[in-house]
């Protein structure tokens, strides 16, 4: 693995960073969490001569997956990390501050004293099937909440999929009642 890793501290709107390269930290540097503030990171790595790098974050829902994506499409290491592991390696330290900053140097240090497993992206296909199912999974739910107030029977609705990764399409017992 290379020895510059970068830290990523990321929430919902933006992303802070610290670089370690040769061992040595730069100042935090603050990102938009878009495509815009990805491009203008990846300019910056540039501008710091970074030609290799591992970036690792911590898991935070989907906050953390574009930029994965991007910085994995550009062509670095990333590593999406458990918070806890994150979270022992601050007790480890005996760090107490919590700041952004401050958890993306953590996250770095991190990085390059417990090389993380690498990730690689989920294939297009497979987030096609989970979105499909997630879609299902809400419209099942939502159908079952509309349904049982109205005393109509739950067992009365079911879903077939149509197309090849299934668009959900509604159909109740009555529509496949044939005369």
């Amino acid at each position: 693995m290379t020895s510059t890793v970068l830290g990523i501290d990321i929430s919902k709107r933006d992303f802070h960073v610290s670089l370690l390269k040769e061992g040595r930290a730069t100042k935090p540097k603050k990102f938009t969490n878009n495509l815009q503030g990805f491009e203008s990171l990846h300019n910056w790595l540039q501008q710091q001569s970074v030609a290799e790098l591992h970036a690792c974050m911590e898991a935070t829902s989907i906050y953390g997956e574009a930029l994965a994506e991007f910085l994995y499409g550009a062509g670095f290491q990333v590593s999406i990390v458990n918070p806890a592991r994150i979270k022992g390696f601050a007790k480890s330290e005996l760090l107490r501050t919590k700041t952004d900053s401050v958890d993306a140097a953590l996250i770095a240090r991190f990085c390059a004293a417990m090389k993380p497993s690498l990730w690689t992206p989920t294939a297009p296909e497979v987030k096609e099937l989970q979105a499909g199912f997630a879609t299902a999974r809400i419209c099942h739910r939502n159908d079952y909440e509309r349904a049982e107030p109205f005393g109509n029977s739950y067992a009365n609705c079911c879903w077939s999929y149509t197309g090849t990764f299934g668009v959900p399409k509604r159909t109740t017992a009555t529509d496949q009642k044939t005369d």
